[in-house]
């Protein structure tokens, strides 16, 4: 904002959550591969973690697993790089909060945890792995992670607006502490890359992404809207899969795969100030895409008009 510079679509921002996808395709990849299961249990590769021998894969991916937030922890260091290790004996020492499948959390815990897995089982860490098994194949080359040192001047800054003063959005917080759960860099251009890359077959068999965004279910056979790594829900009678991530600055995107359509929504004001705007604006924008004025998205239709 200083410099007035103008947005475009090789302009790098922090994804934020939506990290958590690549984490996700990254345990599927190894699924197909014959190296994890879906219901193998915590305990087979991280021992000692609470509940771990009844927590499976699939409770991870979906946060229904019951652990704890460790990032929530008053022991939680977030100001320090990330130690896996001293993280996951923190972790050992809390209490599982509920029986896995009985409840559906959202939170970093799983991811982080699934991070870990990844490193284990292929045994490169995870920056690696999603580099060479997922941006390479997806041709993102212009995707990197918060802790690569080359990416701070080029990339988009977030601020908040207090009174109508904006200031740049910072965090007491060390980036490699969002490693597996929301440490990765991108742009408009690579995220629409990874859509197509994802429905085409590139990163996983056709019939395991679409097993990736079937609907899952609690133990008492409640859907909840998630997928292995997505959100997911009807819109105009049509499956799509969604997400959102808010660190530095906001990304919203949807993509309906049926047919190859991907929005993408970065904006460098902090979620928590601009009184609803990205939500206006990502519906305003799919509605001139489609040119509707009235919109079912998931479980509620939108008339343009009122917003």
């Amino acid at each position: 904002m200083e410099a007035s510079v103008v947005r475009n679509f090789q302009q790098l921002f922090d994804i934020a959550s939506i990290s958590k996808e690549f984490t996700a395709m990254s345990i599927l990849q190894l699924v197909e591969a014959g190296k994890i299961k879906l219901e193998d249990t915590l305990e087979i590769y991280i021992k000692g973690l609470p509940n771990g021998k009844n927590i499976t894969i699939h409770h991870l991916l979906t946060h229904t697993h019951g652990l704890p937030d460790v990032m929530q922890s008053e022991e939680f260091d977030g100001i320090s790089p990330q130690n896996k290790e001293k993280t996951l004996n923190w972790l050992r020492n809390m209490k599982s909060q509920f029986e896995p499948g009985e409840k559906y959390e959202y939170g970093n815990t799983a991811y982080f945890v699934l991070s870990v897995i990844v490193e284990r089982v292929s045994e490169q860490n995870l920056k690696s792995y999603i580099r060479n098994n997922l941006f390479m194949p997806a041709k993102m080359k212009d995707s990197h992670f918060l802790t690569d040192s080359n990416i701070n001047v080029e990339r988009v800054t977030g601020y908040n607006e207090n009174n109508d003063i904006s200031t740049i959005r910072k965090f007491d917080f060390h980036d490699s502490q969002a490693s597996g759960t929301g440490d990765i860099v991108s742009t408009a251009n690579d995220l629409i890359k990874w859509h197509r890359a994802l429905s085409n077959g590139t990163i996983l068999s056709k019939k395991m992404f679409e097993m990736a965004l079937a609907p899952k279910y609690l133990n008492d056979g409640t859907k909840i809207d998630r997928g292995y790594g997505f959100a997911h829900g009807i819109f105009q009678n049509q499956n799509a899969i969604h997400n959102t991530g808010d660190l530095y600055t906001h990304t919203r995107y949807f993509y309906i795969p049926d047919q190859d359509l991907s929005i993408v929504l970065n904006m460098n004001g902090s979620i928590e100030n601009d009184g609803g705007l990205a939500s206006i604006v990502f519906m305003q924008i799919i509605g001139k895409v489609l040119n509707q004025q009235t919109l079912q998205m998931f479980d509620e239709v939108v008339d343009l008009n009122k917003l």
